[in-house]
């Protein structure tokens, strides 16, 4: 008769076999049936998400049963959120039925979020000059773990924001957020600072007729600090009593300075009575039907 032959795993299983015939003693021998696990692999397979995200849901590759079999495992993953990858790791008997199982590795691998996600806000500044340091301002969606950079040509980066102290005309400036977790976000603004507005006033004047002019000068109103602007001074030509004007002139534009002027007056007033003296003299006559008067005369040689 047949013996049923092993389909499962089977260890060194003896068989005796007996060969028997009429003319024959009868013969016998001897084997063994040994039916080792079959190797199947388990394979966790590679995933990705972006930074933030939940996870995707972690599985595996089975190679190597036959038919409908199957092996048992689980899957898990180092921990971590950051951008980077991150090992995947199945797992299970090593000895399953029939099948002897090995475990490979996979990567789980954390993407970029999109820029938009760390956006970053760009002010201007427009100003009139102050004789301080001014730049734009700037901040990110972001602020754990993020660092801005900032650029004047798009090209060279700097943590430090650049600043301007004097005029300066709409200067861009370039901003970066640099996030581990987040694609790079950008912006930019401007720096412009307008000349500070200065008046420079003639100051009023007077003086006596026929004595010298005072000194024409100016009251600046608006300069800040030690700064100073260029001037000069003139006046309406004229010596007799009256009222002249004083006209301050420079120009317009000085540094950080826009200059207006404003003009004054030079007032020329009277002399005193005894610089034109006048000298009488007195008539004291007897009557001789002629007409007679007083004599008189002045310095200057001019009457009423």
């Amino acid at each position: 008769m047949e013996l049923e032959p092993w389909t499962e795993v089977t260890a060194a299983q003896t068989v005796y076999v007996k060969a028997v015939n009429a003319n024959y003693e009868d013969a016998t021998a001897s084997a063994t049936v040994t039916i080792t696990p079959k190797a199947v692999t388990v394979t966790a397979n590679d995933k990705s998400k972006v930074y933030g995200t939940k996870d995707p849901t972690l599985d595996a590759t089975v190679a190597g049963t036959l038919g409908t079999d199957t092996v048992t495992y689980t899957t898990s993953r180092v921990a971590g959120e950051n951008v980077g990858t991150y090992t995947i790791t199945p797992a299970g008997e090593a000895t399953q039925g029939n099948y002897s199982v090995t475990y490979a590795t996979g990567t789980l691998t954390i993407t970029k979020a999109p820029a938009e996600q760390n956006a970053v806000t760009a002010g201007d500044y427009n100003k009139p000059y102050d004789a301080k340091a001014h730049g734009i301002t700037a901040s990110s969606a972001v602020t754990d773990g993020t660092t801005l950079y900032y650029s004047t040509d798009n090209a060279t980066w700097s943590e430090t924001a650049p600043t301007w102290t004097d005029v300066t005309a709409a200067q861009t400036v370039y901003v970066k957020a640099v996030n581990a977790n987040y694609e790079d976000a950008t912006a930019s603004a401007t720096v412009t600072i307008t000349p500070k507005a200065v008046t420079v006033t003639a100051n009023d004047k007077s003086k006596v007729y026929g004595t010298k002019d005072p000194t024409l000068d100016a009251t600046v109103a608006g300069t800040l600090g030690t700064d100073t602007v260029t001037y000069t001074t003139s006046r309406v030509a004229g010596e007799n009593v009256g009222t002249y004007t004083i006209t301050p002139a420079g120009e317009a534009t000085q540094g950080n300075y826009s200059v207006t002027y404003a003009t004054g007056t030079l007032t020329i007033t009277k002399a005193p009575a005894e610089q034109n003296a006048v000298t009488a003299g007195d008539y004291n006559k007897p009557y001789d039907a002629k007409a007679h008067g007083h004599r008189s005369s002045s310095s200057l040689s001019s009457f009423c």
